[in-house]
């Protein structure tokens, strides 16, 4: 189903894994696909990419729940800070650091 059908939208991916991240991926494999390793590996890849931008954000905790429980949190919800105010707070700390530290000899 979510298996791509075109072999030019695939890529061929060799690793080493530990033992038991094989363990684990294969159990997943039974569990979830049938026992198809590759599409348990996309699987994989999709959900530490969903974690790993999750954690990126200013506050996780927020993220994961904003993420787990949508309905908590109108649709309007403030995603933090546009481009440009961090952008500008980022200059407002290099200022401060500029300030606080006398780099010039």
């Amino acid at each position: 189903m979510s298996r791509p059908r075109k072999k030019e939208q695939l890529i061929a991916l060799s690793g080493r894994i530990t033992p038991l991240q094989d363990r684990w991926l294969r159990w997943e494999a039974d569990r979830r696909f049938d026992s198809e390793l590759s599409r348990t590996l996309r699987w994989a890849l999709d959900q530490g990419r969903a974690f790993s931008m999750i954690m990126m954000h200013d506050d996780p905790v927020r993220e994961l729940d904003r993420t787990l429980n949508p309905d908590k949190y109108p649709e309007d919800w403030d995603d933090g800070p546009s481009d440009e105010e961090r952008a500008a707070e980022r200059i407002r700390r290099e200022h401060v650091i500029a300030r606080t530290y006398d780099f010039e000899d």
